[in-house]
């Protein structure tokens, strides 16, 4: 495999733990994660004791040096920051 080839692979790889290191992270915060897939990754909500929505908001996870497109920021998605330890940028994530 080449270089160019590898060094893809691993940032989907690390994309992909984003994702689920990020749901992790908001859902212990009390957050309900929805899947969105157009111009987001997700939908975070979270709601009071009476099941009220509090916060709603489109969030985009990003790894690395990722920044957001002209289309996600259209869209209103946020950026959420997720850090991937290195030696799990090589592996990929079982779904």
């Amino acid at each position: 495999m080449d270089r160019r080839r590898r060094r893809l692979e691993e940032n989907k790889n690390q994309g992909h733990w984003g994702e689920l290191y990020g749901d992790d992270q908001l859902i212990i915060q009390g957050y309900e994660i929805e899947e969105t897939g157009k111009g987001s990754d997700r939908r975070r909500v979270k709601r009071d004791i009476f099941g009220n929505i509090v916060e709603d908001r489109l969030i985009d996870y990003k790894t690395g040096d990722a920044e957001l497109s002209e289309y996600q920021e259209e869209c209103g998605a946020e950026e959420y920051r997720v850090w991937v330890p290195p030696f799990l940028r090589k592996f990929r994530p079982r779904f």
